[in-house]
Protein backbone atom coordinates (compact mmCIF):
# COMPACT_ATOMS: atom_id res chain seq x y z
CA UNK A 1 0.00 0.00 0.00
CA UNK A 2 1.41 3.48 -0.76
CA UNK A 3 0.57 6.83 1.15
CA UNK A 4 -1.92 7.96 -1.88
CA UNK A 5 -3.42 4.51 -0.91
CA UNK A 6 -3.95 5.16 2.44
CA UNK A 7 -4.90 8.33 1.80
CA UNK A 8 -8.00 6.92 -0.12
CA UNK A 9 -8.94 4.94 2.39
CA UNK A 10 -8.73 7.10 5.07
CA UNK A 11 -10.81 9.85 3.16
CA UNK A 12 -13.83 7.31 3.52
CA UNK A 13 -13.56 6.96 7.15
CA UNK A 14 -16.32 8.55 9.55
CA UNK A 15 -15.87 11.35 11.69
CA UNK A 16 -15.91 9.07 14.60
CA UNK A 17 -13.07 6.78 12.98
CA UNK A 18 -11.23 9.86 11.73
CA UNK A 19 -10.96 10.73 15.52
CA UNK A 20 -9.67 7.35 16.75
CA UNK A 21 -6.03 6.91 17.95
CA UNK A 22 -3.47 5.25 15.28
CA UNK A 23 -3.37 1.98 16.02
CA UNK A 24 -1.00 -1.29 14.44
CA UNK A 25 -2.04 -4.59 15.18
CA UNK A 26 0.18 -7.16 15.06
CA UNK A 27 -1.79 -10.17 14.44
CA UNK A 28 1.22 -12.91 15.28
CA UNK A 29 1.18 -11.65 18.57
CA UNK A 30 -2.46 -10.73 18.71
CA UNK A 31 -1.70 -7.42 20.01
CA UNK A 32 -2.48 -3.49 19.30
CA UNK A 33 -0.31 -0.59 19.85
CA UNK A 34 0.03 2.56 19.30
CA UNK A 35 1.49 4.50 16.48
CA UNK A 36 1.91 7.92 14.75
CA UNK A 37 3.75 8.78 11.47
CA UNK A 38 6.92 10.09 11.54
CA UNK A 39 9.22 11.02 8.68
CA UNK A 40 12.89 9.78 8.72
CA UNK A 41 15.71 11.74 9.30
CA UNK A 42 19.18 11.35 7.23
CA UNK A 43 20.36 9.26 10.07
CA UNK A 44 18.07 6.66 9.71
CA UNK A 45 19.40 3.15 9.14
CA UNK A 46 17.43 1.73 5.98
CA UNK A 47 15.08 4.16 5.13
CA UNK A 48 16.07 7.53 2.43
CA UNK A 49 15.66 10.70 4.40
CA UNK A 50 12.14 12.39 4.26
CA UNK A 51 10.27 8.46 3.95
CA UNK A 52 7.23 8.72 6.06
CA UNK A 53 6.79 5.73 8.35
CA UNK A 54 4.21 4.34 10.86
CA UNK A 55 6.20 4.38 14.20
CA UNK A 56 4.87 1.84 17.03
CA UNK A 57 4.99 4.00 19.87
CA UNK A 58 6.15 1.81 23.18
CA UNK A 59 9.30 1.55 25.48
CA UNK A 60 10.06 5.15 27.31
CA UNK A 61 7.65 7.15 25.27
CA UNK A 62 4.87 5.46 26.88
CA UNK A 63 6.09 4.32 30.28
CA UNK A 64 5.69 0.83 29.18
CA UNK A 65 7.55 -1.94 27.20
CA UNK A 66 6.12 -3.86 24.06
CA UNK A 67 5.69 -6.87 23.59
Amino acid sequence: MTYRELLERLSSLSDEQLNCNVTIEDPYEDECFPAELRICGEDHSSLDEDHPVIYIVCGSELGERCV
